[in-house]
């Protein structure tokens, strides 16, 4: 059986979804960056008296201006963070319906090994449950003689309630089976 990830469809929501999270990444570790520096900025920018003019003469800006342009760096990679989080969120959506709808077809095909295994299981239960039946049987046997059959081991293997659940849920769950 291929892999779902080698599916064309599968593919074009997958691919996207990786670089999402790449990106969601990348912008997580810069806010985190600009963030230290701001703080470093922090004392630094209440002793800074320049002007516009004189930031635009200096090659080396104003902290205050270095500051501003990290606030606004800061906030266009928030509003990009808000953006990709609910763009994988739907992404994630779209690659949940793909992958159900193309795990229909393997989950068809497997039905019927899975239901032989199933019948199996449904025969084991049978036979367990006839065995128990013959042990209980046998402990009847030797207690209407006037014995006592505590000198046997418990052995009875319970499965009460169990059984029932078990068997009500492969009816409802493979009518086949009926």
């Amino acid at each position: 059986m291929e892999h779902i990830n080698t599916n064309e469809e599968f593919k074009k929501i997958n691919e996207p979804l990786a670089a999402i999270g790449l990106e969601l990444t990348q912008n997580r570790l810069r806010l985190e960056a600009i963030h230290s520096q701001l703080l470093r900025l922090h004392s630094n920018t209440a002793d800074s008296k320049r002007n516009d003019w004189e930031n635009y003469l200096n090659a080396m800006p104003d902290p205050s201006m270095k500051h501003s342009d990290l606030r606004n760096e800061y906030s266009m990679l928030e509003a990009r963070q808000a953006q990709l989080e609910r763009a994988l969120t739907e992404g994630r959506q779209a690659a949940d319906v793909v992958k159900g709808r193309l795990s229909r077809e393997p989950c068809r095909e497997a039905r019927p090994r899975v239901a032989s295994e199933v019948r199996k299981i449904l025969k084991a239960l049978d036979q367990i449950a006839a065995s128990n039946a013959a042990i209980k049987a046998e402990r009847a046997v030797i207690e209407s003689a006037g014995f006592k059959s505590s000198a046997l081991p418990p052995a009875e293997l319970n499965l009460q309630g169990y059984d029932d659940s078990y068997r009500a849920y492969i009816k409802h769950h493979f009518p086949e089976l009926r």
